[in-house]
């Protein structure tokens, strides 16, 4: 059986051989009569290419650009709004939508009128038209009445939309701050109150000349219950002892404290007073000396805290229960002095942040080069300053070294007049940041991959009719969604996608074949993948067809040498279609399975809906990575949209958050663009010599710098790795094309590249490109 297969493989390869021959020689004839006519249409083809290639790029940018907007209005925390001359909502985002405790669809179209009170339709009316005629942007702060009665406080930014000159529409972002505008009032009313507690008291003043009193104010009848004259040529002492009911040591004590106070030694001390009336005070007493004249004399400052002592307790009482419902809060509770050290920090507050106390006071410094530090100690001096957070948004690192996300929100803390600190709870919202960034991304990467994959994609049912086709396939073959396979032209293509899926349920795992389209001498790889439940199932099918023309002519008109690059371009060309259609295909499909299945189980069985939308989400999610990844192995996007410093940055950005390498980029170049060829050479060289470094070298340390020269550009890359013997892997039977398609890459865009290194020296790529290349 072997010698057979090998004389058929003989056989096989001596057809080809032929076959190229003739396809030489054909390639020849046909070579001399395109170049004429090539010569003849190549400038105005040239003119008309590049106003199609400026339209497609306006197009695409356009796409992006509308695609961004609309995905950062959606998932904005703020409400979102358009209003048209008319008075017409044309659009409104989720956060609005909710607002109004309607769908998106139900608003847009929806009079302004409808969602509004009167009053607030008013104000309303005179911004909208003060934007329109002055055609400038309005920022407005009012309590704003809905329809259904609620009220709420809205931070409003409006803007006039322009088309051609004339302002169409309004374009409004609202945020809600009316949880903080209460929290104002309420500060406002508690200081209110306190100003006024304060101004109606009044401290008793007394002047005393060898322990007699001398002089007093009028605020001392009032609290001592006795005219002034009573008061007056009465002894400090025994106008507390006669109506002192507690505390007699103190009292006797009274002589001493007077002579320390002499002494320049200040005094404070508490008494219980009982007045004639019968009321009994708490009494504060501060003794200071004065000069007067060539004496001293003792000035005492009486001043009743009876209401403070009561209060005190009443908030001795108040702060237990409220200790009580923070310790039970499943919010996190916690205090920060004004020297930012965390004093209270409730259990519920520990679980959320997995550290202690103590812990965070460690590691949290005012200093901090930390982001993430700076950006909490802003809001914390925000806060201190005297405006209140209402649930700020902030990441951490939690005790596993995870990211995590909490929201916080804050008030200033007064004590006796003066500020305290910052109080304030705070709320694990890693769950929900998660779901949020990941149904974007998902969404996004959805959309990037069936609208810009380079492949023509397609879906199969298991009865072989297609489901789904993305725009090269419909561009290269026609629409064929709803149709069956057998329907797609030409018949021949149907007839192998047809056996291959044959082949999938009989073999199991993905399979391909090449197909050759006579008729316009192109050539396509096909391959097609299963899409299994997770019983095994398979339920249909994913396909590609890549169009290898280019590659298959190259293959025929390249050197030995060039042969085994080729060889090596189309196995990673091979091995990312399996990966596209061994994990993307599956999942894209089972995403659609799982998808059906919710629009099937929607009446019927309500109670698995969750955990299909779960599944598909992860699927999504999954496949969504899986293309971003590929797409940027296979093509830059980067590179072409901001040139090479940028994408060599991208590179260092990527390797640095994953590896425990220490990467230093320099670059002394303008921000003008390179030749196309020579920025791709030279990120293709980085991204092999980083592959090599990561795989081989061991390295802690690369060194990266590009510069300008009077000769030309010169790029270099240096780790401090184990090196190797050059010549020895150069001419290894088992070595790979990594070093042979830097140097081929380097050499085809005219420039040269020198590899220096030695075992346990380090590697050192120096790459010179003449200036008459760039």
């Amino acid at each position: 059986i072997l010698k057979q297969q090998e004389e058929i493989r003989s056989a096989y390869v001596e057809q080809v051989e032929k076959a190229r021959a003739e396809l030489k020689e054909l390639y020849d004839q046909l070579d001399s009569l395109v170049t004429i006519r090539t010569r003849e249409l190549s400038e105005a083809n040239k003119k008309l290419a590049e106003e199609i290639k400026n339209h497609e790029m306006a197009e695409l940018a356009l796409k992006e650009s509308e695609g961004r907007y609309r995905t950062l209005a959606e998932s904005a925390p703020d409400f979102i709004f358009i209003i048209d001359r008319n008075d017409v909502v044309e659009y409104v985002n989720q956060h609005a939508a909710k607002l109004f405790h309607r769908k998106q669809e139900e608003l847009v179209g929806c009079k302004r009128s409808e969602l509004f009170g009167d009053t607030t339709l008013q104000i309303q009316n005179k911004s909208l038209q003060k934007v329109f005629s002055d055609e400038q942007s309005l920022h407005e702060q009012d309590w704003t009445e809905l329809s259904n009665g609620d009220r709420i406080f809205l931070d409003t930014r409006m803007a006039p939309i322009k088309e051609n000159g004339i302002v169409r529409a309004v374009l409004g972002i609202s945020r809600d701050l009316t949880q903080q505008k209460l929290a104002e009032q309420k500060i406002a009313d508690q200081e209110k109150k306190y100003h006024t507690l304060f101004d109606t008291i009044h401290n008793a003043i007394l002047l005393i000349d060898n322990g007699v009193i001398v002089d007093c104010n009028r605020s001392s009848e009032t609290i001592f219950g006795m005219p002034s004259e009573k008061i007056l040529g009465e002894t400090f002492v025994k106008l507390l002892k006669k109506r002192a009911v507690r505390d007699k040591q103190l009292i006797q004590q009274m002589n001493r404290q007077i002579e320390l106070c002499l002494q320049d030694k200040v005094q404070h001390f508490e008494v219980d007073y009982s007045r004639t009336d019968g009321e009994l005070l708490h009494l504060e007493i501060n003794l200071t000396r004065f000069p007067e004249g060539d004496a001293w004399r003792v000035l005492a400052v009486v001043r009743n805290i009876t209401p403070y002592k009561r209060a005190l307790e009443a908030l001795l009482a108040s702060e237990l229960r409220f200790k009580d419902i923070v310790s039970r809060s499943i919010d996190g509770y916690y205090f920060i002095d004004v020297n930012y050290r965390l004093r209270q920090l409730n259990k519920s507050g520990q679980q959320i942040l997995t550290y202690t106390k103590e812990e965070i006071n460690t590691f949290f410094r005012l200093d901090s080069k930390d982001k993430r530090s700076r950006d909490l100690l802003k809001l914390l001096k925000t806060a201190m300053s005297g405006k209140s957070l209402s649930w700020e948004e902030l990441k951490f690192i939690d005790r596993q070294g995870k990211a995590r996300w909490i929201a916080l929100n804050a008030r200033r803390v007064y004590d006796g007049g003066e500020v305290a600190g910052v109080e304030g709870f705070i709320k694990d919202i890693t769950d929900r940041k998660r779901a949020e960034a990941e149904l974007i991304e998902s969404e996004a990467r959805y959309k990037a991959l069936f609208e810009s994959t380079p492949y023509d994609v397609f879906g199969l049912t298991i009865d072989q009719r297609f489901i789904k086709v993305n725009q090269n396939f419909m561009n290269q073959w026609g629409r064929y969604e709803g149709k069956r396979l057998d329907a797609l032209r030409p018949k021949t293509l149907a007839n192998l996608i047809s056996d291959l899926c044959t082949k999938v349920r009989t073999k199991g795992g993905s399979v391909e074949s090449s197909y050759r389209y006579k008729s316009k001498e192109k050539y396509f790889r096909v391959i097609v993948a299963p899409n299994l439940t997770e019983k095994k199932r398979i339920i249909g099918y994913a396909g590609l067809i890549i169009d290898v023309t280019d590659s298959y002519n190259a293959l025929q008109e390249k050197s030995k040498f060039a042969e085994a690059l080729i060889r090596t371009s189309e196995e990673e060309q091979r091995r990312i279609s399996r990966e596209i259609h061994d994990s993307l295909g599956q999942m894209l499909f089972a995403l659609q399975v799982e998808l059906s299945s919710v629009k099937s189980n929607f009446k019927n069985d309500s109670k698995n809906i969750k955990d299909v939308l779960y599944n598909a989400e992860s699927l999504l999610t999954k496949s969504m990575q899986e293309a971003s990844n590929l797409c940027y192995r296979l093509h830059p996007r980067l590179l072409d949209d901001f040139g090479l410093q940028e994408a060599l940055e991208d590179i260092v950005v990527n390797i640095q958050n994953s590896g425990n390498i220490e990467i230093s980029f320099q670059s002394e170049l303008d921000d003008s663009k390179l030749n196309k060829n020579v920025e791709t050479a030279l990120f293709r060289v980085a991204q092999e010599a980083f592959a090599n470094i990561l795989k081989h070298s061991q390295a802690t340390k690369v060194e990266m710098v590009l510069r300008g020269r009077s000769d030309g550009i010169a790029f270099s890359i240096r780790d401090n790795g184990c090196g190797f013997h050059l010549q020895k892997v150069l001419q290894s039977k088992s070595r790979g094309f990594g070093l042979l398609n830097m140097k081929e890459r380097i050499e085809l865009i005219g420039g040269v590249l020198k590899i220096k290194t030695a075992s346990n020296q380090g590697v050192l790529i120096d790459i010179l490109i003449p200036k008459t290349k760039v």
